[in-house]
């Protein structure tokens, strides 16, 4: 699922310059520096959410739906801590607040389907109205006359019946809505974790207070082994990230905290480093929540360069679709994210583009500063395919234990995996003189041979001292067991051997969902393949 959302007069965005991303599956990154906006871009989705939760109404059956052709309907104000009704309203605004969801155009070209909603906020009413626009680019009408593609004569489960007798399919954008509605919200400065205790109250979808506490104390403790085990989840999670070798999590009602026992030894959550309080107090709330993206600002805070990316793969396996982040780290973002935008100001306000479309786009690889991580521990750099990749060699790497010791990089595919890229890999060698990589034939079956292009990449890389693996198998996808991928995906989906493609047949779980099967590998089945003969030699 894909959403594309359009912010006007939305806090610093305005009409004539609107925030304007997609975001899905996976990880959409915002990069920025203070001030620009990106926290304000995940903060949309909080405080708005009461506001998209009314469309719901569509599927209670009522024959009032409210919001529908300019009615307004009040929602009992802002969540907190917003108190003033102007607040999220662009200060330069001349008209009302207004944001859009669209969702993606299906498979079946010949359907006829809600494409976007519309909201829009008058915040001298603290009311909002509702527009649903049809496949066709025409405003659904419900209390006109006549006969008409555009007027809704009849409200079924999953369509409307227009008054011209054509069916307009709603359910998509009701998906969508309730994913945008679920999104949960970490803000910034989450120090304020470590320094209160649990009693202090909630800050944005963080809960902190005496029922976070009391939920935490009954899903371990409680009679139902589905909370038990999500929270020996949790528990397994944290010790993995912080290297422990035994972790215990309990809830001390009376105390109004946590206590951690680390390897035998006892802390109060007040006791530990920020890191990991931050650990443990936000995989514990996505728990508890199971949101269907997690909105996260600065999610580096706190942790060392070695956790960060470690920790983002970890909070998505939280939800239900993926991660969305604000970060000053343009190394993990790119690292990262399958969708990568800056927000930077400008005379006309806040503006949002794709990253690699922002004017003056820095180098990809001198934006990592890699030479400073050497100083922390990294010592080698493992070149991959994309950025989809990144978060699947890092599941292989920490079965090996050499994931604090490697960055690993995304090459972008085709762009860079050709003859003509020697020079910006032997900057790579230049930052650092341990250097692997690894790309995918693309073979379509063992004697197909392999593409020019790939072919003078791994000639690149031997003549520049890199040591190339070019995998046996087409991708690395067809590296994944049938039981690896029942266990990660479900059931129903099948392992692709080794030279298949993702489509119809093999029920494809996408690139994007790769990490998940890498989770469920074991290193005995990876040294089997030259995969994973290469990884553990790293």
């Amino acid at each position: 699922m894909k959403v594309k959302l359009t912010l006007k007069n939305y806090r610093c965005f305005r009409a004539e310059q609107p925030a304007i991303f997609e975001f899905g599956p996976g990880f959409t990154s915002f990069i920025g520096p203070n001030n620009a906006g990106k926290s304000s871009l995940l903060k949309f989705f909080y405080e708005v959410r009461h506001a998209i939760q009314h469309l719901k109404t569509l599927e209670e059956g009522s024959s009032t739906h409210g919001m529908f052709d300019g009615e307004l309907v009040g929602l009992g104000g802002l969540p907190p801590p917003l108190t003033d009704p102007f607040e999220i309203v662009n200060e330069n605004a001349k008209t009302q607040l207004q944001f859009q969801i669209e969702i993606e155009t299906p498979d079946d070209p010949e359907i006829a389907f809600v494409k976007s909603a519309i909201w829009k906020y008058f915040p001298e009413k603290q009311s909002w109205s509702i527009t649903l626009i049809n496949s066709d680019g025409k405003e659904i009408q419900r209390h006109k006359t006549g006969s008409s593609n555009s007027t809704i004569a009849e409200i079924q489960s999953d369509f409307f019946v227009m008054q011209d007798g054509l069916r307009v399919e709603y359910r998509a954008i009701l998906s969508a809505a309730h994913a945008v509605s679920n999104v949960q919200y970490f803000g910034p400065f989450r120090n304020a974790v470590n320094d209160v205790k649990l009693g202090s109250g909630d800050y944005y979808d963080l809960q902190l207070g005496s029922a976070f506490l009391e939920r935490w104390h009954q899903w371990k403790t409680g009679g139902e082994k589905e909370k038990n085990r999500a929270i020996e989840k949790v528990t397994e999670d944290v010790r993995k990230l912080i290297g422990a070798k035994r972790l215990e999590i309990n809830a001390a009602t009376e105390l109004k905290t946590l206590q951690i026992l680390i390897d035998g030894r006892p802390h109060k959550l007040s006791e530990l480093g920020a890191g990991i309080a931050q650990l443990i107090i936000v995989l514990g709330n996505a728990l508890i929540r199971r949101p269907s993206f997690i909105a996260i600002d600065e999610p580096e805070t706190h942790l060392h360069p070695a956790l960060q990316l470690e920790f983002l793969t970890t909070l998505a396996s939280y939800s239900t679709f993926g991660v969305i982040f604000a970060t000053h780290s343009i190394g993990l973002a790119r690292s990262i994210s399958d969708r990568t935008y800056s927000v930077q100001s400008n005379e006309k306000g806040t503006v949002v583009r794709p990253y690699d479309k922002t004017p003056n786009y820095a180098e990809f690889l001198g934006s990592l500063g890699i030479a400073g991580l050497q100083d922390i521990g990294w010592t080698k750099v493992l070149l991959v395919e994309g950025t989809t990749d990144v978060r699947v060699y890092q599941q292989f790497l920490k079965k090996y234990g050499k994931d604090r010791h490697v960055v690993i990089l995304p090459l972008g595919g085709d762009s860079m995996i050709h003859g003509g890229t020697s020079s910006q890999l032997e900057e790579v060698v230049r930052l650092c003189n341990t250097v692997f990589a690894i790309i995918d034939s693309e073979r379509k079956s063992f004697d197909n041979p392999l593409d020019k292009g790939r072919l003078d990449f791994m000639n690149n890389c031997k003549k520049i001292g890199i040591n190339c693996l070019v995998t046996e198998r087409r991708a690395t996808e067809n590296y994944f067991t049938e039981k690896c991928v029942k266990q990660a995906f479900g059931s129903k989906y099948t392992a692709l051997g080794d030279y298949g493609t993702f489509d119809a047949s093999h029920q494809s779980w996408g690139k994007t969902e790769n990490w998940r099967g890498a989770q469920e590998m074991t290193c005995d089945e990876l040294n089997q393949t030259d995969l994973g003969k290469f990884l553990s030699k790293l």
